[in-house]
């Protein structure tokens, strides 16, 4: 299978244009400073600091997929396991609620 660039490797077989090993950082809200006072009901607001160090262990070990915290890979098997309605429910208690963009003019 060609790459989405156009070398080969891409999902297959290790090539000379292989991207090699991967991991991906399951979905987290991570505090960057870009918005103000960010806040969420469920859950927490991660900062860099913590992200960066699961990601590095994650990728030194060689893992596939990393959870920040470690909990929010429940929430696959959640999906899983409970209708759609109310993952609906649970994904809006999760939501990431903020004050405004910095560096975004005011429209009042």
């Amino acid at each position: 299978m060609a790459a989405p660039g156009g070398g080969p490797g891409w999902g297959g077989a290790p090539g000379p244009h292989s991207p090699g090993p991967r991991t991906a950082l399951g979905k987290v809200f991570i505090n960057t400073g870009f918005v103000k006072n960010p806040s969420a009901r469920l859950g927490r607001i991660l900062e860099i600091e913590e992200v960066v160090e699961a990601l590095m262990e994650g990728i030194v070990t060689n893992k596939k997929m990393v959870f920040v915290p470690s909990n929010q890979g429940v929430g696959l098997l959640l999906e899983r396991v409970f209708p759609e309605r109310a993952m609906n429910l649970l994904r809006k208690m999760c939501e990431v609620k903020f004050d405004a963009v910095i560096g975004q003019r005011s429209t009042q």
